[in-house]
């Protein structure tokens, strides 16, 4: 449990809850059982994307369709995270996470309905992954914004590490099962049990609540219209160098990584199969 029961309650900073012994405990659960949802739901999208990327690799045998597969996942949550942070400070985090899987959820299943009554066409399946990866944007700020509000300031770091834990977790389970999975239940299978961890995702959510935070002064500075707020994040970024350097550098890091990983699987599948994978 996070909550150290004999401990004194630390001292929070302006706009956050002080929170009583019943009420740490209780919020610590929902922070937990909203994590479990989201493991979960990682696992599906990455046995899913494993398994989409196999597949294609299989009938076009092209790393050029594998590459542009791999650039719909990754891309349009990536353009539109700027704008699901703003969005999700404006709305409810609980809604806004409910919405995320519930869109990618219903994405999974059309891919397995494409799959199943044999309509495969690529750019078919390129276009609902992008839709996907666009409601998933949502499912990172409106998260990770809310652990402020869940965990007392002393164990802040404790659940970002169990957040990062379970993140790193899915990344690792999600490939190494999907190659056993695609053999035994093969890609539709996957994609029903992808649609399954959005559905955990989203009862979990049905049954917790998210505090609203309370407005500090640099909320209140930074309130105004979708492009002010916008434009207040990019200031409070530039004005940091520190913080600006190290989005540079992992930038940089991901942009050299990611033309080298994508090239991994075509490899490995040009000399064996899913399960080597």
């Amino acid at each position: 449990c996070f909550h150290g029961r004999g401990s004194a309650p630390a001292r929070l900073p302006a706009g956050w809850d002080t929170m009583s012994d019943n009420q740490a405990t209780n919020r610590t659960w929902v922070f937990f059982a909203i994590l479990g949802g989201q493991i979960a739901s990682m696992i599906g999208t990455q046995l899913t994307g494993f398994g989409l990327g196999i597949t294609i690799l299989e009938m076009n045998d092209s790393v050029t369709d594998f590459s542009i597969f791999s650039f719909a996942i990754i891309m349009p949550g990536l353009a539109l995270s700027p704008l699901a942070g703003t969005l999700v400070d404006r709305r409810d985090r609980r809604l806004a996470l409910i919405f995320s899987h519930a869109g990618s959820g219903l994405c999974s299943l059309s891919l397995a309905i494409l799959y199943w009554t044999g309509n495969f066409h690529y750019w078919a399946f390129v276009g609902i992954v992008a839709l996907s990866s666009a409601f998933s944007s949502l499912q990172f700020p409106a998260f990770s914004s809310s652990i402020t509000v869940l965990v007392d300031k002393k164990n802040l770091s404790r659940a970002s590490g169990l957040t990062q834990f379970g993140y790193g977790f899915a990344q690792l389970v999600g490939p190494a099962l999907g190659g056993t999975l695609l053999g035994s239940i093969e890609l539709s299978g996957i994609l029903v049990v992808d649609f399954c961890t959005f559905t955990l995702a989203i009862v979990m959510l049905l049954f917790v609540q998210i505090p609203k935070p309370k407005t500090t002064g640099a909320g209140r500075q930074a309130k105004g219209s979708f492009k002010q707020e916008m434009g207040y994040a990019w200031k409070y970024i530039r004005t940091r160098t520190g913080l600006l350097g190290n989005l540079i550098l992992a930038g940089g890091m991901n942009l050299n990584m990611g033309m080298t990983l994508v090239l991994i699987a075509p490899l490995i599948m040009s000399i064996g199969d899913a399960s080597d994978l």
